[in-house]
């Protein structure tokens, strides 16, 4: 029982906590009006999602990266504004509701992050302290704060794929694949960027194989769940752009995602090299680039802020940090790779973080943008020290709350500087 208050006790703490962080940052931001216009934070689009939610129109939201992100976004953000409009609970313009739910639901979302982190790692056995350690190292991660505190899709992949993880570790433990569920999961997810739809493969054929021990079986069950979430989305996003929404662009129509493709080996090659640098910065960054931000003047020539923060330059600052952060998920990996009930989701979380690495070598300009596709990957690296046992665990609950506080000032300090920066500008 005392057990069950206290865990009570650190998610209510951590879920408000979390919830409060991320809408405090977002209010300020907002005020800077930075989700006005394009590309000012690490090439985020908020100007585009916010129309894509709110108005389910927009840059973005039909097109084949992201074939219903507006689809599934949208409508219910749309019921949940018309329900408070009609009630009377709410009498500003329906318009107006909608922009205040989005400004809302991106901290929740974050907050039942943090909650469902608490249950995974929890469930796989770490204990309340090493649980609380794990959420906080994401809850103050760079990558949380800047992606849950703008209207992105960037905090519903996070969240989604936490979801992801944890459904996945559910299966193994009760031998049970709940199918269903991944059908679910795998829409949502390759619906709001497809690119994903890679991960779901790898959990699932993973959960399969483990469970089946077969890698024909495996190799069968994740070709159906492909081909159905892939003909859903096309066929979904085909028919709400042809019937509903008759002046969007098609599904299939990349044009405007030309741009960010790496046309050459060389560049490819250098992004590459460039993502040990941002699988640090993900956790904790040095001062960010300002650099011109041709994007936003090149969509509105009278937007406000004609800069961008960047991350794509910054390689030396901090350069003792990245070592002892590679090296604790190093040692992690090592000590997760020795416990048998540890190897599934330290595979998993390894073949997510290497096809982001390839994937994002030759798609993306900003690698920072898509941290949070591998973030929970990271984590999984790190917790394996806080599985070490007697005269060491001390040592590893030090480092850990060491390099979480550091994080932490760290992560306040480059976002005082930003919010300075724009502020005076």
């Amino acid at each position: 029982m005392k057990d069950k208050w206290l865990i009570f006790a650190n998610i209510t703490i951590l879920f408000v906590c979390s919830f409060f962080i991320n809408y405090y940052l977002e209010k300020k931001l907002d005020h800077l009006q930075v989700f006005s216009q394009h590309n000012v934070l690490f090439d985020a689009d908020p100007s585009f999602r916010l129309k894509n939610f709110q108005y389910g129109l927009g840059p973005g939201g039909h097109e084949w990266v992201h074939p219903n992100l507006s689809n599934f976004v949208h409508p219910p953000i749309r019921a949940l504004a018309s329900v408070l409009y009609h009630s009377g609970l709410i009498k500003t313009h329906p318009n107006e509701i909608r922009r205040n739910i989005i400004i809302f639901l991106l901290p929740v979302l974050g907050a039942f992050k943090t909650l469902i982190l608490f249950i995974f790692f929890y469930k796989w056995g770490f204990d309340i302290l090493s649980t609380v350690i794990l959420c906080l190292l994401e809850m103050l991660s760079f990558s949380r704060l800047i992606f849950n505190s703008m209207p992105e899709h960037f905090a519903i992949t996070g969240f989604l794929l936490a979801l992801l993880f944890l459904l996945a570790l559910t299966s193994l433990q009760k031998e049970k694949l709940y199918t269903p569920l991944w059908f679910l999961l795998g829409i949502l997810i390759a619906g709001i960027t497809l690119s994903n739809i890679v991960v779901v493969m790898i959990l699932w054929g993973l959960v399969v194989y483990q469970i089946r021990y077969s890698f024909k079986t495996a190799v069968k069950f994740t070709t159906y769940l492909t081909a159905f979430i892939l003909v859903f989305n096309v066929g979904f996003a085909l028919l709400v752009n042809t019937f509903i929404l008759p002046k969007e662009k098609s599904v299939l129509d990349g044009t405007k995602h030309e741009l960010f493709i790496a046309h050459s080996f060389s560049e490819a090659s250098n992004k590459f090299q460039e993502f040990t640098q941002t699988l640090t910065n993900a956790f904790v960054t040095p001062e960010p680039d300002i650099d011109y931000n041709s994007g936003a003047v090149a969509y509105n020539p009278d937007a406000k802020y004609d800069i961008t923060f960047s991350m794509q330059d910054n390689i030396n600052p901090l350069i003792i940090i990245r070592v002892i952060l590679l090296l604790i998920m190093m040692l992690g990996m090592l000590i997760l790779f020795r416990d048998p009930n540890s190897q599934f989701l330290l595979l998993a979380a390894l073949l997510v973080l290497i096809f982001n690495w390839i994937f994002h070598s030759f798609y993306g300009k900003e690698l920072f943008l898509y941290s949070q596709h591998w973030i929970l990957s990271e984590i999984i690296m790190f917790s394996g020290i806080l599985r070490l046992k007697s005269k060491f665990r001390i040592a590893s609950i030090v480092i850990s709350s060491i390099f979480i506080i550091f994080m932490a000032v760290q992560n306040i300090t480059i976002i005082k500087f930003m919010l300075d920066v724009l502020a005076t500008y």
